[in-house]
């Protein structure tokens, strides 16, 4: 259970010398657990505004909650002001809604919030909430889990979790940086935990830096001793979900039709899930961690993660290959917490043992084969099946040599200063996925006014895309332009880029985004990517180069980036290769440190000017 009102407490930016937004005057947390792992949890919260820029966004709280898994009561909701006056919210100012990510999917989810919109927010005022939320059925069957956060990027003056359970029931807990335990109970046959938390400072939060899951002072309980007895408690729903039915059968010869080698009947079943069931945005724990029946999934055509898995599961199996559900975390997380709570996985993907591969049917437009950079490097759960236990794995990081991107740029400078020329990308592995779902799903009617915003100054530009929904081959991109008084002629001058788009790849990019900071808090290293800019500009008659800068070869612990300048029979030609090769998946604010220091040499060389006459 995540503290309330912590979403939004910095999205507006917190300043450099930390005034927290907000302080916590007491976050109250009690679970009374049954020995089924049906349970009982009450909240009880008092938050203070202190700074007028999150007056709208803490002003309205949401409380989720399963209607057929959970119920949920507001036992209290008031305003008391900055002059001490209670103001209760009133009933009609306390909503129930559908949870907006499943209304594109009603009859798969009965995920709702209750909105409390509290009246008379101002800077002084504190918000009070106590509700008291009832799991009567179990996400999955047996298991309790909790986990209770305290936001380090907010004031907290008190703040306890109160754990209750049968004597029987072996519960597993773990925590971090609060005080308390298990201590004698009251109640025979009962045991009972507490643990406080409080007078605590904020921290300054950082953009970019690792979940804040994973740096906040946290208590997490399950019923569960170790993740591979989370993945068969996962598969008692996912196994049955993905049995072949002669619906299953059906599907899968059609699609697999003439297709006799075994990986290609796999990819074609692969590419049929991505692109022919809607992806329907519930994530795990948010819509339930039982997927819907492979059967119910064809016919609605429409599914979530765990559902798009559950489909290609049952399709690969109708032709005799092997594939399991693997539960993974997409958030900025590198590792899973000590106890093996629901809450550390958000996302399920496809393990295939025959070839030793990942994949993921979610995004639609990933080529077989091919994860998001959100999922290189992390830890995962697989399922297992019947020749393979459930077992904790590491996705391999993304790679330099397999991740890439090419940027050519053709241009000729014309004796107007104008230049007209071409900008293609070339782009493979995580490079390819990240390409196409940017600019792959932009309708065509669209495609001018972002080519015009893609061109710095005047001029024309034209936008060409592949067909994102064709994954049996690289998505092509190229960007036609013709810029206007781009170039100072006659000179002198000196020549600087972007030359046509102004998109931020590469070199310049990761220079851009490693200088933006300096860490004090872990970050995710920066993907392990290699880039090539290649630019052949056809320069005018009466334009001499005069000066080139020189040639960079630069070596850092964290990759290595080099360049080079040539003019030949009248073409300037330059080239810029960006490998980066972390050594690591999560940086410290020592890393940064060197990551500036390799993205200062960089840049400085991105400034140099190509001088003529």
């Amino acid at each position: 259970m995540r503290p309330l009102l912590t979403a939004a407490l910095c999205a507006v930016g917190c300043p450099a010398a930390l005034a927290a937004p907000i302080t916590v005057m007491h976050q109250h947390t009690v679970y009374e657990v049954a020995a089924d792992g049906t349970s009982t949890t009450e909240v009880d919260t008092a938050t203070r505004i202190d700074d007028p820029q999150v007056v709208s966004s803490v002003g309205q709280t949401q409380v989720q909650y399963s209607d057929s898994l959970q119920t949920l009561e507001i036992l209290e909701a008031y305003t008391v002001t900055k002059d001490g006056q209670r103001i209760d919210v009133p009933a009609d100012k306390i909503i129930t809604q559908q949870l907006p990510a499943s209304s594109g999917a009603p009859t798969f989810s009965d995920n709702k919030v209750k909105n409390v919109v509290f009246p008379q927010v101002e800077v002084g005022a504190t918000l009070n909430l106590r509700y008291r939320l009832r799991q009567v059925k179990p996400y999955l069957p047996g298991v309790f889990s909790a986990f209770t956060a305290f936001n380090p990027f907010v004031d907290i003056q008190a703040g306890d979790i109160v754990l209750r359970a049968p004597e029987k029931l072996k519960l597993y807990v773990s925590s971090r940086t609060v005080q308390g335990g298990e201590v004698k109970s009251s109640v025979p046959g009962r045991r009972e935990w507490r643990w406080t938390y409080g007078d605590a400072k904020a921290i300054s939060p950082e953009p970019g830096s690792v979940m804040v899951e994973t740096i906040s002072p946290y208590v997490e309980i399950s019923t569960l001793e170790a993740y591979p007895r989370l993945a068969e408690a996962y598969m008692i729903g996912a196994a049955p979900a993905a049995k072949v039915t002669p619906a299953v059968q059906k599907l899968a010869e059609e699609i697999t039709a003439g297709i006799t080698d075994r990986r290609a009947q796999a990819e074609a079943l692969y590419r049929w899930v991505s692109l022919q069931i809607r992806y329907v945005a519930l994530a795990m724990g948010t819509g339930g961690y039982v997927p819907h029946q492979a059967d119910d999934i064809i016919a609605a055509r429409y599914g979530d993660c765990k559902d798009k898995t559950t489909l290609l599961a049952a399709l690969l199996h109708a032709r005799g290959i092997r594939a399991m559900p693997v539960l993974a975390n997409t958030g900025a997380a590198f590792s899973l917490p000590d106890t093996a709570i629901l809450g550390a996985f958000n996302h399920a993907i496809t393990y295939l043992p025959d070839w030793d591969l990942y994949v993921d049917s979610t995004p639609g437009m990933a080529p077989f084969g091919v994860l998001s950079s959100s999922l290189m490097g992390k830890p995962v759960l697989l399922a297992g099946d019947e020749a393979m236990k459930p077992a904790l794995r590491t996705i391999p990081a993304s790679s330099a040599t397999r991740d890439r991107l090419v940027l050519r740029t053709a241009g000729t400078i014309a004796a107007d200063g104008s230049i007209t020329g071409t900008n293609s990308i070339e782009a493979l592995g995580t490079g390819d996925l990240a390409i196409r779902s940017s600019f792959g799903s932009i309708p065509e009617a669209l495609r001018p006014t972002l080519a015009k915003s893609l061109l710095p100054g005047s001029g024309e530009a034209t936008l060409k895309l592949g067909d994102a929904r064709d994954l049996t081959k690289p998505f092509s991109f190229v960007f036609e332009f013709k810029a206007l008084q781009r170039v100072n002629i006659p000179g002198p001058g000196a020549l600087t880029g972007p030359y046509g788009m102004s998109l931020s790849l590469g070199a310049r990019s990761f220079a851009t985004s490693a200088l933006q900071v300096e860490r004090k808090l872990d970050f995710p290293c920066p993907d392990g990517v290699g880039v090539e800019e290649i630019f052949d500009l056809t320069l005018p008659a009466e334009m001499k180069i005069t000066n080139l800068p020189r040639a960079a070869d630069l070596a850092s612990p964290y990759g290595h980036f080099a360049d080079s300048y040539e003019v030949k029979d009248g073409h300037l030609l330059m080239d810029r290769r960006l490998e980066l090769t972390p050594p690591h998946a999560v940086c410290t604010a020592a890393d940064g440190v060197e990551l500036r220091k390799f993205a200062t040499a960089i840049n400085q060389q991105l400034r140099a000017q190509i001088l003529y006459q």
